[in-house]
């Protein structure tokens, strides 16, 4: 985050947990970034030892670096999601917590049981991908994965490592239905990160993932302006996101608003989140060049 900082801070998401009924539950708020980067889910010692080639070598679009910044996206919504399954509270403990009516109190039954099963879901589903791509780091088979590499001339404004299921492209085309769970979901791991003078955005998928990653990632590269596609995507699918203070106090008013209505509406389980095909025309622009596989 330092490359994109401003005196040691930037912006991220910041969630409300007790609010006034017209505030958004996510805001966007100034954060230092040594309070706000660290990631609990291995010892010091093995998460130097196993990101130590992208944390301490200049990236060169190596398959192992590819690989870890993949791995880092799963491990970290692994450890979150089976954390938010294990320490989801009952609508009881809430109710008293915040002192609800009784009345009040079986709608928020239903949606904090509509809650926990989302969340188990969830953390099973990453659970699974984590352990086969330990296996895969332990064979160091790393052409097991797929990657779509952006580069840019421009620092990033945006800094962001996270894991999402696709399942609409930016024309609005449905990918994969997220709630058949007859069938495994596809993943795809996105990473945009700031390196030399520039960056690159990294799209990665197991080989033998579905269509769905490989198509949204034709519906992003068809897109006139490809730096507002890839920062509409991350804003409406991911959490693990950081903005450079100079770039976000520099957006218009509606762009701010938008933004933030799009991040909160992924929290909102009883209205379908804003889809991709909502992309504003312009936000930004990082000068990107022509996107290769390996």
């Amino acid at each position: 985050m330092r490359p994109i900082s401003r005196a040691g801070y930037v912006y991220m998401p910041s969630y409300k947990l007790i609010r006034a009924p017209q505030e958004d539950a996510i805001d966007f708020r100034l954060k230092g970034i040594r309070d706000t980067s660290v990631f609990n889910g291995f010892c010091a010692h093995h998460d130097k030892q196993l990101f130590a080639p992208i944390e301490d070598q200049p990236f060169v679009c190596s398959p192992e670096q590819l690989f870890l910044h993949a791995f880092r996206a799963v491990a970290k919504e692994s450890y979150l999601k089976r954390s938010q399954a294990d320490t989801t509270l009952t609508h009881e403990q809430i109710a008293n917590i915040h002192g609800l009516p009784e009345d009040a109190q079986t709608e928020v039954g239903h949606m904090m049981e509509l809650h926990q099963a989302v969340a188990a879901i969830g953390a099973e589903e990453i659970e699974t991908l984590k352990a086969r791509l330990d296996k895969i780091y332990c064979a160091q088979d790393w052409s097991r994965l797929v990657s779509t590499i952006i580069p840019f001339k421009k620092t990033p404004t945006v800094v962001a490592n996270f894991v999402y299921d696709p399942d609409f492209d930016f024309d609005g085309g449905l990918l994969q239905d997220l709630e058949d769970l007859s069938r495994p979901l596809d993943h795809l791991m996105i990473t945009i990160t700031p390196s030399g003078a520039g960056g690159f955005a990294l799209l990665s998928h197991l080989d033998d993932a579905g269509a769905a990653p490989r198509c949204l990632i034709t519906s992003l590269l068809q897109r006139t302006d490809p730096t507002t596609a890839l920062l509409w995507l991350t804003i409406t699918h991911a959490e693990n996101i950081a903005f450079s203070p100079d770039w976000y106090e520099s957006l218009s008013r509606e762009v701010k608003i938008k933004l933030k209505a799009s991040l909160n509406s992924n929290i909102n389980l009883r209205k379908p989140r804003i889809q991709l095909q909502d992309c504003p025309e312009f936000i930004a622009d990082w000068n990107a060049e022509a996107a290769f596989s390996l």
